[in-house]
């Protein structure tokens, strides 16, 4: 089944969406997808793993934004897995980028792909102009 039609992905939502507000660990989400009798074990982690992950990246791009517009000069920076593919890879190569900026995958936060590992971290950014005559 490489299509899932919309009743199966409101489903997946619910599903995920209760289990991340309830602070459910992952077993209880992969659990709580295979009891839907529509995934396999493998299929449901699979499914859970790359949601929870990009509600991890919506939530570090939000954290980011309003780190922001509370003053804080930040910017992201994608950080691959041990095994990078070269997507994973180019986004690392862009190097530390505006949080409003998207990476070179087209994505503004992880996930990359299926089976991404990679994810984006904050990084502050110095003053480039500070005042060496205090004396």
């Amino acid at each position: 089944m490489s299509q899932i039609d919309d009743s199966t992905r409101d489903m997946l939502c619910d599903k995920i969406a209760a289990g991340l507000a309830s602070g459910a660990m992952r077993e209880d989400i992969i659990d709580d997808i295979m009891d839907s009798d529509v995934f396999s074990e493998k299929r449901a982690a699979l499914i859970a793993d790359h949601e929870v992950a990009m509600a991890d990246g919506a939530g570090a791009q939000t954290g980011r934004d309003e780190a922001i517009k509370a003053g804080v000069k930040l910017k992201k920076v994608w950080v691959c897995d041990d095994d990078p593919c070269p997507i994973c890879e180019e986004n690392q190569d862009a190097g530390a980028i505006d949080n409003d900026d998207v990476l070179p995958s087209g994505d503004m936060a992880e996930l990359a792909h299926v089976n991404c590992e990679c994810h984006t971290e904050s990084v502050v950014e110095n003053d480039e102009h500070e005042d060496d005559d205090d004396n």
